[in-house]
Formats: C-alpha cells, sequence, structure tokens
C-alpha cells in the first residue's frame, strides 16, 4: 500500500486546489496504487464530501487516463449525478426568489445557496449541498416563511421547536424538489449570534446580478468568508477537534482565486480579533495555504503565530499516526479551550481557560460519580 491517510489527504487537496500547477508527481505515483490505495482516496473523499468534485479534477489534470476504469466510472456517475441535482436546486432557487420578490422581499443567499447561483464552482456538480438557506430580514422573515408555504413548503414536523428557539425556522419540505430550505432569521445560532451579529452580515449584503429578474443578495466576499470559516470551525466544532474539511477548503480556495485583491484582508482580520474568531481563522486561513497552496498575505498572520502553528502540526500529526489520533481524541481533546469555554463559560484567554482546566480535573471525580449513579438509577 503506497497511501497513507495523511497523503490521502493531500493528493485530494492539491487535485481540487485552483492554485495546482503541476500534477508530473502525482502521473508517476498513481499507476502504482493498490486497490487499497484507491478505496482510502474514495473513503476519505467521502468523508470530507468532495468524492463529486474528483472526476472534474482528474480531467481537468489530464490525470483520468492514469485511473482504474472501475474507479473514474465511480467518482464519474458521482459528478454527474451531482451536476444533476445542482441543476435541479439552481431552479429550485430561483422558483423561490422569484416568488419571494412578488411579496417585496429581497432574501439574501448564503453558504450553498449563494454558490450555487454565483457559479462559485468552475463545475456545477463539484459542491454537495445538503439543503438550501437564505437569510431574511428579521421584520420580513415570518412573512417570507409563511409565503414559500404558499408554493407548496411544509414545516418539518420533527423540528417545528425551531420556530421560537433556533436561528432559522423549521426546515421547509416539498415533495417535487431535491433539497430542504432553511429560512434564517439570524445567521448564526443565538450561543455564536456575537461573532458575527446578523446586522453587520446583513448590512455588508451586496445584490448580485439580476437574472431573469431577480432580485437578491449575498453576503459581501469578506463576510462570507468568515461565515465559512466560523461555522467549519467552530459551529462544527473543527477547531476543536483539528479536523481540516477539504470542501471547505476547496470553496474558500475558489472564493480567494476568484476575488484576488478585492478582498480585504486587514478589515477581515481586525473584525475576527474584535469578534474574539482571531485564532479560528487564521488557522483556518494557515491551513488553506499549506494544504491548497492559496494566497493568503503574510500580514494575516502576524499575530497569534504560535497557537496557529500548533494547531497545524497537530491537524497533521492526526492523520500520519493513528497512535497520535486517538490520544489526541481521548485526551487533549478533553482539555480542549474550546471545550473548557463551552462548559465553564467565560472568555477564549488562556487565564481563562486553564482556570477552566484546574475545575475540571478536580470535579472529575464528581462527573464519574453522577454518570455511575445514573446508570444504575436507570
Amino acid at each position: 500500500m503506497t497511501l497513507n491517510r495523511a497523503k490521502a489527504h493531500r493528493l485530494i487537496a492539491t487535485l481540487l486546489s485552483p492554485y495546482t500547477e503541476s500534477v508530473a508527481d502525482l502521473r508517476v505515483a498513481m499507476p502504482k496504487f493498490s486497490d487499497e490505495d484507491w478505496e482510502l482516496l474514495a473513503k476519505m473523499a467521502g468523508q470530507h464530501m468532495v468524492s463529486q468534485a474528483i472526476f472534474p479534477a482528474l480531467q481537468q489534470h489530464s490525470l483520468d487516463d492514469v485511473v482504474p476504469q472501475d474507479v473514474i466510472e465511480y467518482w464519474h456517475d458521482l459528478a454527474s449525478n451531482s451536476a444533476a441535482r445542482n441543476l435541479a436546486l439552481r431552479e429550485q432557487l430561483v422558483e423561490l426568489i422569484t416568488h419571494l420578490n412578488s411579496h417585496g422581499i429581497q432574501p439574501i443567499l448564503i453558504k450553498g445557496s449563494a454558490h450555487i447561483l454565483l457559479g462559485t464552482y468552475q463545475n456545477l456538480g463539484d459542491r454537495l449541498s445538503n439543503d438550501l438557506d437564505i437569510l431574511i430580514a428579521n421584520e420580513d422573515a415570518q412573512t417570507g416563511y409563511e409565503a414559500l408555504q404558499s408554493i407548496g413548503y411544509w414545516p418539518d414536523d420533527d423540528k417545528l421547536e425551531y420556530e421560537s428557539s433556533h436561528h432559522h425556522f423549521p426546515p421547509l419540505m416539498r415533495d417535487d424538489v431535491f433539497a430542504s430550505l432553511e429560512v434564517h432569521r439570524d445567521l448564526l445560532e443565538l450561543s455564536l449570534s456575537c461573532l458575527i451579529p446578523t446586522e453587520d452580515a446583513i448590512g455588508s449584503a451586496e445584490s448580485i446580478d439580476p437574472e431573469n429578474g431577480l432580485s437578491a443578495q449575498v453576503l459581501s466576499i469578506e463576510m462570507r468568508l468568515m461565515h465559512s470559516i466560523v461555522h467549519i470551525e467552530i459551529t462544527d466544532r473543527c477547531f476543536e477537534a483539528a479536523q481540516t474539511e477539504l470542501r471547505q477548503l476547496h470553496e474558500l480556495a475558489l472564493l480567494v482565486s476568484s476575488y484576488g485583491d478585492r478582498i480585504d484582508w486587514g478589515m477581515l482580520i481586525r473584525y475576527a480579533d474584535a469578534h474574539d474568531f482571531g485564532v479560528h481563522l487564521r488557522a483556518n486561513l494557515y491551513a488553506a495555504r499549506k494544504f491548497m497552496g492559496v494566497n493568503i498575505p503574510n500580514t494575516v498572520f502576524a499575530r497569534h503565530r504560535i497557537a496557529v502553528l500548533c494547531h497545524y502540526w497537530r491537524t497533521r500529526a492526526r492523520y500520519a499516526s493513528k497512535t497520535f489520533h486517538f490520544l489526541d481524541k481521548t485526551v487533549w481533546r478533553r482539555m480542549h479551550s474550546e471545550r473548557m469555554v463551552r462548559e465553564y463559560g467565560g472568555p477564549r484567554r488562556p487565564l481563562n481557560v486553564n482556570i477552566a482546566r484546574i475545575k475540571h480535573v478536580l470535579y472529575a471525580p464528581a462527573r464519574l460519580f453522577k454518570k455511575s449513579y445514573s446508570r444504575c438509577d436507570n
């Protein structure tokens, strides 16, 4: 077997990156891959939700002729199915935007919805979207949500509690569409709303070029990058787990490649530092630079260098060593600053985090007793 998890991760990142200029080494290495190597690649691509993007990347780099026929057919089918699905999602978006416009509402497209309509990805099927997300200004959110129900959508019965306690309404379903629809009244969940306040996001929104008379907006490029990073690193806890999600890095690489000098990096890092996610943002951008060669200015990393480097090497070690992965998951992650802040409160500052760690150790016997007692009680 030629590949391990770390090499497979880097290979996929190289294939997907818009900054990759030469794949000569892959052309030499790929014919030597065993069945186990191809299985590992397919498994890792699936875990990172980028399987549908592999075939177009292989074609782009003229590598499809060195991949076994059954493997290339598998990735070709995934790419074709994803492209057809995203085309249907695009039509779904056009329909719902048109209907909201008829009620005087201009939605803000976020996450996958923005990418699908703007054509961020060179190949329509490259991004896998589980649902469609739109943000509507709070005063119009309820009206917009009810308006969409008038064209056949209905709320997910399993999530009706979202009505009053969640940053988006219960997901809307419909039999004849591919994806559920999430209407956001806030950009982030309540506990994280201080990181990117909804009013800041809405204030940054820009109108997109009208298509078929559509009236919609997207967040500014800086807000889109920050939202993506906060969502993956904090909401999905990838920073805490030292995971690099290739789907998100691929998306970030495409955005930076597309917008280039139009990105205000100074504004981006000042905002992140002021809202207490500067380390998370830099760690994610550093991973994008190292794994995908994304062109990030050095000034971005002027602060938090040690924390960012430690996070990067922790991430690499988790992919390279199963032993480190086990120890990291069972020991270090339980004492990670993110978990300490989540469980004991307070700011993400070294003093507060270390006090929380001391409490965590001191309270360990009580937690064990509580768990034992609850097991017996049940």
